[in-house]
């Protein structure tokens, strides 16, 4: 028996022993994974954010790169008529490269001035001037270097060009310059990763096959210099490219008799307006998936909707592609807005260029449940009416889709001003100015919403308070009362404080939102690129409204946001009526002929389009299209296209009818065909016009050399 228990103790304590070893072999393992795991995830982390202060530098290098060269083209397009007419497109090409390339070289290394340039020299040119690699916004740890490329023996050298040895093969061959061994170092809790590569920047090829005075407009409808008036109840649909001043769709009499611009054609593809967008009362703007629109607001006006107050007024609907430099400002009551594709409000700077959507107007409805992307580079701001001698700014606000009811949310609350009201009556100001350290008081005073004092949250002093003078309905002045932010990161995170507590103010806004929003419809997903300067608004079906903190600020897309503005400005120097018409020629011109049913319209004044009709008309003046007549060709007046009709008027692009018009002989000496009084005429003609291959997306030619990520 002894021995039989004894088996059985020994076989426990074996057993025992076996699972022990299981156990600290498990938990061997088990740790041992773990710290895999760590290192593998805290490696990935260390190389994205190495990554990301990379993708910082090309950011800034893209920018830099942008500037040089719309200058490198504007100075070539200056010099346009000091060029031989043989080979002058290939020697403008050469010389916007060389310039391209002096221009970027020299900016960043300012302490080497070229006299001049030749790419049979080619090498290490200078040093690069370090506060260019600013690293004061990357993330702690992150070192920025340039490495030393050593040519001829001298470390000095780091910037380096290249190209084809001979000149005569630019535009055939790349060049550019060539940034060695940028290095970036991350280090975090003893964990290192370094990117060792070099940044190439390729010089834009551009093919002036026609140049400034003469952009192609062989399929455009139409040039207004002046802008584009749609009278009421008048209809004007768009088929083909079109360029004109402040566009303006005065309001139907109803619902059921819109005036309306219709640019939904497959056709269209470019619409250019030099100024607003400006639909006034029972008015209808609509863009197609293809179209590529520019503008600079586009705004709804506060009219009285009359007898149909339940009914849509205005209606905006934007597809495809819209670049806007300022704001979408809906000002009417029941206005419709819907926004699908990708939305590019660019505008990052003050009041007037801060590009948002702001709901000034009840019941407004807001579709963008189709949006790919959406861009807003500012927010919106509260004017302040300069009364009384004052000259304040205008006010700094938090969300980049603003409602008008928000406004109470940057009033200084009550408890700041001692007793006085806010607004407050002239009265009361003058009490609450006889204490003149009344602002100091008021910055240090706690705000029950934020739980503290502007002073203490964001160190602002009485200097962070402003006044706004606005007279009532009864002529009698009123005093606003505002905390004026130092930028709109404060003004995000202070609207964000008091938006989500309980307070009487928060209860307010919530109350005006749905006053003046009836729907918004936006609920971005993983793929919708979405970037703001502000807060911004979502709701879903079924779901409550609600703002959301900034999501991605356009900091980080500085250069591209540029470039929108660059395109945007040389559209609008492209397309001035004096770089494509010979005014001189056209004085004193009264000129109609038609052949073969195309008609050639020379006019030293203004013109109107009573009936259906195909050609080409050039007016000094207005041209009026009456009576729901169509035009196909091209309409071009240094004054306004003013459409009036109860039918609709189909204006539409056809280069084959625009190159027989221009074709037409007139009879005139000096001038015997129709291209004859436009500038650079010799370029005019089907097949000619328009053949430009330009490459102006700076972004297409930054990219890496010997990547290496250790």
């Amino acid at each position: 028996m002894r021995n039989k228990r004894g088996d059985a103790l020994l076989s426990v304590i074996i057993a025992m022993s076996v699972v022990g070893i299981l156990g600290v072999l498990i938990c061997s393992v088990a740790y041992s994974n773990f710290n895999m795991k760590y290192i593998n995830k805290t490696a990935k982390d260390n190389f994205y954010t190495a990554e990301s202060v990379l993708d910082d530098v090309c950011a800034k290098l893209e920018e830099k790169a942008s500037k040089r060269y719309v200058d490198a083209y504007e100075t070539v397009v200056e010099n346009y008529g000091l060029y031989a007419q043989d080979g002058k497109q290939d020697e403008m090409s050469k010389d916007l490269i060389i310039n391209f390339i002096v221009n970027l070289s020299e900016e960043l290394c300012p302490n080497n001035l070229l006299a001049s340039y030749s790419f049979e020299e080619m090498g290490v040119i200078d040093a690069v001037d370090h506060s260019f690699f600013n690293q004061s916004n990357y993330p702690a740890g992150s070192v920025i270097t340039i490495d030393s490329v050593i040519r001829n023996n001298n470390p000095e050298f780091k910037l380096e060009m290249f190209g084809p040895q001979n000149n005569d093969d630019l535009g055939k061959k790349d060049a550019g310059v060539i940034l060695r061994n940028v290095s970036v170092t991350y280090e975090y809790n003893g964990y290192v990763n370094n990117i060792v590569t070099d940044i190439r920047v390729t010089a834009p090829v551009v093919n002036f096959t026609q140049i400034s005075a003469a952009p192609d407009i062989s399929n455009f409808a139409y040039v207004a210099q002046s802008g584009v008036n749609i009278f009421s109840n008048s209809k004007l649909i768009l088929q083909g490219q079109a360029y004109s001043g402040p566009l303006t769709i005065t309001g139907g009499s109803s619902a059921g008799y819109m005036t309306s611009f219709d640019a939904t054609s497959d056709k269209t593809q470019l619409l250019i307006v030099n100024g607003d967008i400006a639909l006034n009362n029972f008015a209808s703007f609509k863009t197609g998936p293809r179209v590529q629109l520019w503008a600079e607001n586009i705004t709804t006006e506060k009219i009285n909707t009359g007898e149909y107050p339940e009914l849509v007024n205005d209606v905006i609907e934007l597809a495809g592609n819209s670049y806007i430099a300022d704001d979408i400002s809906l000002n009417g009551i029941y206005n419709h807005l819907k926004l699908s594709g990708k939305y590019f409000g660019y505008g990052t700077g003050d009041a007037r260029t801060s590009s948002a959507i702001v709901i000034n107007g009840l019941h407004s409805t807001i579709d963008m449940s189709d949006l790919q992307a959406l861009v807003l580079g500012g927010t919106g701001y509260i004017s302040t009416p300069k009364d009384g001698g004052n000259d304040q700014p205008d006010v700094i606000t938090g969300e980049s889709i603003a409602v008008k009811g928000n406004q109470i949310a940057y009033m200084l609350p009550l408890e700041c001003l001692g007793g006085f009201s806010n607004p407050m009556s002239d009265r009361e100001y003058e009490q609450l100015k006889s204490d003149p350290d009344w602002k100091t008081k008021a910055v240090n005073t706690r705000i029950k919403s934020i739980g503290g004092s502007l002073a203490y949250y964001f160190n602002y002093t009485a200097d962070n308070i402003t006044e706004v003078f606005k007279t009532g309905i009864h002529n009698d002045k009123q005093v606003y009362v505002f905390i004026k932010f130092n930028n709109t990161s404060d003004a995000a995170s202070y609207f964000m404080t008091v938006y989500g507590n309980r307070s009487e103010t928060s209860a307010k806004i919530k109350q005006y939102l749905d006053s003046y929003l009836e729907t918004i419809k936006f609920a971005p997903t993983a793929d919708t690129r979405l970037i703001t300067n502000g807060n911004f608004l979502t709701q879903t079906d079924g779901e409550k409204r609600q703002y959301n903190k900034v999501n991605a600020t356009p900091g980080g897309y500085s250069s591209e946001l540029t470039n929108y503005a660059h395109e945007y400005g040389k559209y609008k120097t492209d397309f001035d009526i004096n770089r494509i018409i010979r005014t001189d020629r056209v004085s004193g011109v009264n000129l109609e002929k038609t052949v073969n049913g195309v008609t050639l319209v020379i006019k030293d004044g203004s013109y109107e389009v009573t009936h259906d009709g195909r050609g080409v008309i050039i007016s000094t003046g207005d041209v009026t299209v009456k009576n729901g007549a169509d035009w196909q060709g091209l309409i071009i007046c240094s004054g306004k296209l003013n459409v009036i009709n109860n039918l609709g008027s189909v204006l539409s692009s056809d280069a084959k009818i625009v190159d027989k018009a221009l074709s037409i002989e007139t009879g005139l000496t000096g001038k015997p065909y129709g291209y004859n009084f436009f500038k650079e005429s010799e370029n005019y003609g089907i097949g000619e016009a328009g053949n430009s291959n330009n490459i102006t997306d700076i972004r297409q030619c930054i990219g890496f050399e010997n990547y290496i990520s250790q």
